[in-house]
């Protein structure tokens, strides 16, 4: 997949010119990409019961060293303001766990059901998140923008002498947040009148209290 990058050079009586191209004229393609494995499973027995399930396998893969090389001055853009030593990451293999039951008691018609998910790595609100995955840690700070300019020798795009640019000082997969597993179960009674159905039930969310961080 091609990447454009838009460069704008200011002229006084006509505004802005854009020249656009590709990355490859400046450096090898970089190399980004996520790979695993998904499976999901579906049954259906002629008992009544029905289940839902399934797993993801997978890391994430990415190197932008070469690039940020010959431009460093784009680094705030492409890799959303990562240290430089995080032009090449490769992530942790993470798995997702997901399943739902389902079974109605015969001749009583009590509906008992039940769903399950475990995932690595709590996400703890927006912006902290920094992998393909999704769940590796940010640790953000915002640096004054005299820093950014001692470091880049200008200032950042857009920024203001007085301002300050947020800078991650965790590399992506660094660090990940406890794995969340919750249970959720129903326990409901099936009513059937005038050609219509019914229930009414009773919902247990995190039915074993986990207790696990995600803010």
């Amino acid at each position: 997949m091609a990447t454009y990058y838009s460069m704008t050079k200011a002229v006084s009586d006509r505004g802005a010119q854009n020249y656009q191209t590709f990355e490859t004229d400046f450096a090898p393609a970089r190399t980004q990409y996520w790979h695993g494995a998904i499976v999901n499973l579906t049954g259906r027995m002629s008992n009544g019961l029905m289940f839902q399930g399934g797993t993801s396998t997978g890391r994430g893969v990415r190197d932008t060293c070469e690039l940020m090389a010959k431009l460093p001055e784009l680094y705030l853009l492409v890799t959303t303001n990562q240290r430089l030593d995080s032009c090449a990451v490769t992530e942790p293999w993470m798995t997702t766990l997901r399943g739902l039951v389902s079974y109605t008691v015969p001749k009583i018609d009590v509906l008992v059901s039940a769903n399950m998910r475990s995932v690595p790595g709590a996400v703890l609100g927006a912006g902290s998140t920094s992998a393909s995955n999704g769940t590796s840690l940010n640790a953000n700070i915002a640096l004054p923008n005299t820093v950014v300019q001692q470091a880049l020798g200008h200032l950042p795009g857009a920024g203001l002498a007085n301002g300050t640019t947020t800078v991650n000082m965790m590399a992506p997969g660094q660090l990940y947040g406890q794995r969340v597993t919750q249970v959720d179960m129903r326990f409901a009674k099936v009513f059937k009148f005038g050609g219509r159905r019914a229930d009414v039930g009773i919902d247990l969310y995190n039915l074993f209290n986990t207790s696990d961080p995600t803010g």
